[in-house]
């Protein structure tokens, strides 16, 4: 699939009201319900997540998640390009996802907007510790 169409299936996410654990557009999402719910648009099949998890991600077992989906593979943060996988910080330990768009934007499900296109800059920018790149995605 081309990074331009993944990403306007993420977009169309935009509005989902928060409900955690929840992974339905236009329903609610949490931000890796949101990011999985997505793909799971785009690609037409399960993605394997689990459907149970602390509020606050631990970082090894959402590395883990990504890991065992075989969906993705971990980049160097600057490398990342629109449609990569962002992990950031919140606290002290990664624990929040979002989608890269292009021109400095960014696409994720926060507690209590929903689902939103927001300014990839600042904090946001600076905490993210880990991106990956969707193998379904051409560029």
């Amino acid at each position: 699939m081309r990074r331009a169409d993944f990403l306007e299936i993420a977009r169309a996410w935009e509005g989902t009201p928060y409900h955690d654990q929840a992974r339905l557009r236009g329903v609610g999402a949490d931000c890796i319900g949101f990011v999985v719910g997505a793909m799971q648009e785009a690609t037409g099949r399960h993605i394997a997540a689990p459907m149970t998890y602390g509020r606050y991600a631990v970082p090894a077992v959402a590395l883990q998640l990504i890991a065992d989906s075989g969906e993705a593979d971990e980049i160097k943060v600057a490398d990342a390009s629109p449609g990569d996988l962002l992990y950031m910080a919140i606290r002290r330990n990664p624990q929040h996802f979002a989608l890269l768009l292009p021109e400095g934007w960014m696409i994720h499900c926060s507690e209590p907007a929903g689902v939103r296109v927001v300014p990839y800059a600042g904090w946001m920018r600076e905490r993210t510790r880990h991106a990956f790149r969707l193998r379904f995605l051409e560029d």
